[in-house]
C-alpha cells in the first residue's frame, strides 16, 4: 500500500503499542502527521508527554514531518484545536485514526459509577466526538477524508472483568455500523479495527491469561490500518475488521433462525421449551 506521501493524518494515541506503529509506517510512506498522546497508562493515569515528544522527533530526524502534542482527548476546545493546528501545518486532514483507549479490570459488583463514566468518556465519547468534528471539519473545507477507530472484541467474549469496556466497545461498534452511511454522504468514509495485539498496555494486565502473545504483533494492526486509509479500500464504509497476529475476521452480529412460536394454549413449560428452542437455534 501506498499513496500517502504528503497526506496529513491525526493520530490520537500516537505513543501507544499499536499508534506509534502505525506512526512510523505512515511517516515512511511520506505522510505528515500530528500525534496527540496523554502518555498516560493503561488505566488513564499518570500522564507522561515525554513519549509523543520523543516519537515526534525521531521521525523528524529520519525525515519525515510530524508535531506533537499531549492533548486530553476528551477536551473538547484540545480537539478543535488540534485540528486547526494540523491545517496550519500541512494544509489538509486526510484523515482521523483514533488509537487512544484506557482499561479498567473491574468485577461488576465492584464496579463505581466513576469507573463506568471514565470507560464511556474515553472509549465511546471520545471516539465519536472526534469523528463528529472530523466531519465538521471536513464539510467546512469541503474535502473527502477516512476515520478508522480502534474498539475491541471484548464485547463479543465477555470476560467477567470488563464489562464497562464490553459496554463501551459495544456502542461504539453500533456506532460504527449506524453512522458510517450518514457519513459517506458527506465524503467520509468510518471503520473500524479490533485488535489483539502485544503491547506494553497489554503486557501490564493483572490477568496472565489474559495477555496476548508476545508474537502479536502491532505491525499487523497497522498494516491493517493503512489499507483502510489507501484507496484500495474506497469502496469499504461501516466495517469491523478484528486481527490477531496474521488473522483477519469480520464481526457480523446475526440473528439464528428462530422457531415458531403460537402462545394460545401453551403452558409455562411449552413456552418455556420454545424460549431455549429459540435461543439455541443453529444460525
Amino acid at each position: 500500500m501506498s499513496g500517502f506521501l504528503n497526506k496529513s493524518f491525526i493520530i490520537t494515541g500516537a505513543a501507544g503499542g499499536i499508534g506509534s506503529q502505525l506512526s512510523l509506517e505512515l511517516a515512511k510512506q511520506g505522510a505528515c502527521l500530528t500525534l496527540i498522546d496523554l502518555g498516560t497508562d493503561r488505566y488513564g493515569d499518570r500522564p507522561n508527554p515525554s513519549a509523543v515528544q520523543a516519537l515526534a522527533r525521531q521521525i523528524n530526524k529520519t525525515g519525515g514531518r510530524a508535531v506533537a502534542h499531549a492533548y486530553d482527548v476528551c477536551d473538547e476546545r484540545l480537539r478543535h484545536e488540534a485540528f486547526s493546528q494540523n491545517q496550519a501545518h500541512f494544509g489538509t486532514t486526510d484523515g482521523v485514526i483514533f488509537c487512544a483507549g484506557i482499561a479498567q479490570e473491574r468485577n461488576v459488583a465492584h464496579l463505581q459509577s466513576s469507573h463506568l463514566d471514565a470507560m464511556l468518556r474515553v472509549n465511546l465519547r471520545a471516539p465519536i466526538d472526534w469523528t463528529l468534528a472530523y466531519l465538521e471539519h471536513c464539510k467546512s473545507h469541503e474535502q473527502q477524508g477516512k476515520v478508522v477507530l480502534l474498539t475491541s472484541s471484548v464485547f463479543w467474549r465477555g470476560p467477567t472483568n470488563e464489562s464497562h469496556g464490553c459496554a463501551a466497545a459495544a456502542g461504539l461498534n453500533a456506532f460504527v455500523r449506524s453512522a458510517a452511511p450518514g457519513l459517506a454522504r458527506h465524503g467520509v468514509l468510518l471503520n473500524a479495527i479490533a485488535p489483539t495485539a502485544y503491547t506494553p498496555a497489554m503486557a501490564e494486565h493483572p490477568n496472565p491469561a489474559l495477555r496476548p502473545s508476545q508474537n502479536l504483533s502491532t505491525a499487523s494492526v497497522a498494516r491493517a490500518i493503512l489499507f483502510f486509509l489507501s484507496d484500495a479500500a474506497a469502496e469499504i464504509n461501516g466495517e469491523i475488521l478484528g486481527v490477531t497476529g496474521n488473522r483477519l475476521y469480520g464481526f457480523r452480529m446475526l440473528q439464528n433462525k428462530g422457531v415458531l412460536c403460537r402462545e394460545e394454549g401453551l403452558a409455562d413449560e411449552q413456552y418455556s421449551a420454545k424460549v431455549f428452542d429459540a435461543l439455541n437455534s443453529s444460525a
